[in-house]
């Protein structure tokens, strides 16, 4: 995935919950815009337990919005 293909869905306003999942399966929940930073290659960013992941937009398998309850948008 490009920077500026993820930062379209990443930058909507008002922001909407999304996940990335990669693939190789791991999935992140991003639930505000303050959860993580957008580089050339990579997103810095903190995961559900607070830890602070780097995440290679080439291994970026599908971005999907989320609804409130955490289930994906159709």
């Amino acid at each position: 995935m490009r920077k500026e293909e993820f930062e379209k869905i990443a930058r909507q306003k008002p922001f909407k919950r999304f996940e990335v999942r990669l693939v190789d399966g791991r999935k992140f929940l991003f639930t505000s815009p303050e959860q993580f930073i957008v580089g050339r290659t990579t997103i810095a960013a903190l995961d559900e337990d607070g830890e602070y992941v780097l995440i290679n937009l080439g291994r970026v398998a599908t971005v999907h919005e989320r609804n409130g309850n955490g289930k994906r948008k159709s």
